[in-house]
């Protein structure tokens, strides 16, 4: 199942669920919400806290209400699910942490490739998805070996939201060595 969101704000994102072993009956559909400022707020504190973070260090947080219906009620599948969020509004070198918050919040194994973020989860209800550091990948004239480059800085350092990592590589004997 696979639903586009455009959010009042004029954001896109995209959330795709692979139901195949879910147990889903027919007719179901996937809903989705982003929450408002005002309501993913108390998400986005919790969710810094639970990625080691405050809330002011974060690059990017969205909370959305990720549900799937029958009937008119929230169901959940059966066993474990792989969700594909993208994120049209996230600066693709942002690697990004989700959080859960189902009977308890947890932080879920996942999996950013530039505005998309993949993880698996055995519920539906509200998930944040936070930036928490920029990175970079970087092959060296050369080689074909692939390098991440990773920066994580807090609140005062004062990196503007949208900035971009540029990494460049130089010879040993050049002038900017």
């Amino acid at each position: 199942m696979t639903v586009d969101y455009l959010s009042a704000g004029g954001n896109t994102y995209t959330v795709s669920v692979d139901l195949s072993d879910a147990n889903i009956p027919e007719g179901a559909y996937l809903q989705v919400k982003e929450l408002s400022d005002s309501e993913a707020e108390k998400y986005i504190e919790e969710a810094a806290k639970a990625v080691d973070k405050e809330a002011e260090d974060l690059l990017y947080s969205k909370a959305l209400d990720i549900s799937i219906i029958y009937n008119n009620k929230k169901i959940q599948p059966d066993g474990k699910v792989k969700v594909e969020v993208t994120l049209q509004d996230k600066k693709q070198d942002i690697r990004s942490e989700v959080v859960h918050f189902g009977e308890k919040s947890e932080v879920l194994d996942s999996n950013t490739d530039g505005k998309t973020v993949e993880f698996t989860t055995d519920g539906f209800s509200v998930f944040a998805i936070v930036g928490t550091e920029l990175y970079t990948e970087i092959t060296l004239p050369g080689s074909s070996d692939t390098y991440v480059v990773t920066v994580t800085a807090p609140a005062e350092a004062k990196i503007p939201q949208g900035s971009t990592l540029r990494v460049e590589p130089f010879e040993e004997d050049s002038e900017k060595y």
